[in-house]
């Protein structure tokens, strides 16, 4: 890393050098080569969105937090040169969106550590829980399972966009993307579904389940109903009806979705039948 002991200020090393810390300007952040790691989950856009506008509004001197990188060496052996951005994708996109122009001299704090391969990279996350931005099924998952299921849960976002929400475990019947995707890896793995139509079936079921069996909640002088341990108000079966999507209103997504396809439902051999 010594390129960028040239560059940047370095304000910790490691004894080992393989770990260092860096207090850089936005200006050369967006031009020098930081890319997201291969294994992140997709950005989420809104949440970019989120932190360019408060960036925008505040001017900071110094960005907030830390970006963390990686030196993967098997990858720079093979002539790709770039730092691997691990964890704080979202910030770093955001100040390369606009950010960077506007406050060229704003300071970012950047971490890197240098790995041997993604194996180690991997290992090094696990060994961090804390920091850890991803999900089972970026870590384990097979790399075809883990695009199909980011795709179901980018495509319920842009259906679905007045229901996201960038917190964590938001209130029902909204939901967040990436605890979307951590829970679609679960009920797939849980249930030894073949491919992720199956999954989107059950997904579409359950949808519809739900839909039938509170609709007398349309009658605005019902204010609450309960089936199977299940209860939803008035109010939170009317935010779902008025976006068409009530699979949220299940309490945990992940277990309520499984057990109506393993327990209820027979899905493996009732796998195409209509509610």
């Amino acid at each position: 890393m010594t390129s960028l002991d040239k560059e940047f200020t370095c304000i910790f090393s490691s004894s080992d050098n393989k770990n260092k810390t860096y207090i850089i300007p936005c200006k050369l952040l967006a031009k020098t080569l930081f890319k997201s790691w291969h294994l992140n989950r997709p950005s989420d856009k809104l949440r970019v969105n989120e932190i360019r506008n408060y960036l925008l509004d505040t001017k900071p001197e110094k960005i907030e937090g830390e970006i963390f990188a990686a030196q993967i060496e098997s990858e720079w052996e093979n002539g790709n040169c770039s730092f691997e951005v691990y964890d704080g994708n979202h910030r770093r996109e955001a100040i390369c969106s606009g950010f960077s122009e506007l406050c060229p001299n704003a300071k970012v704090i950047v971490s890197i550590i240098k790995v041997k391969d993604d194996g180690e990279l991997l290992d090094h996350f696990r060994r961090i829980n804390k920091m850890v931005p991803l999900s089972e099924a970026d870590l384990v998952g097979e790399p075809n399972i883990r695009d199909s299921l980011h795709k179901i849960a980018y495509d319920y976002s842009i259906k679905y966009p007045t229901l996201v929400k960038t917190n964590t475990r938001p209130n029902r019947p909204y939901f967040n993307r990436d605890d979307f995707v951590d829970s679609l890896y679960k009920i797939y793995t849980e249930c030894n579904l073949e491919n992720s139509n199956e999954l989107i079936k059950a997904l579409e079921s359950m949808n519809n389940y739900i839909e039938k069996a509170f609709d007398s909640l349309l009658d605005e002088n019902k204010k609450t109903k309960t089936v199977n341990g299940l209860t939803i108000t008035h109010p939170m079966y009317m935010t779902a009806h008025k976006n068409g999507l009530y699979l949220f209103l299940c309490k945990d997504v992940t277990s309520d979705v499984s057990d109506f396809i393993k327990n209820k439902y027979l899905f493996r051999t009732l796998k195409y039948c209509n509610l």
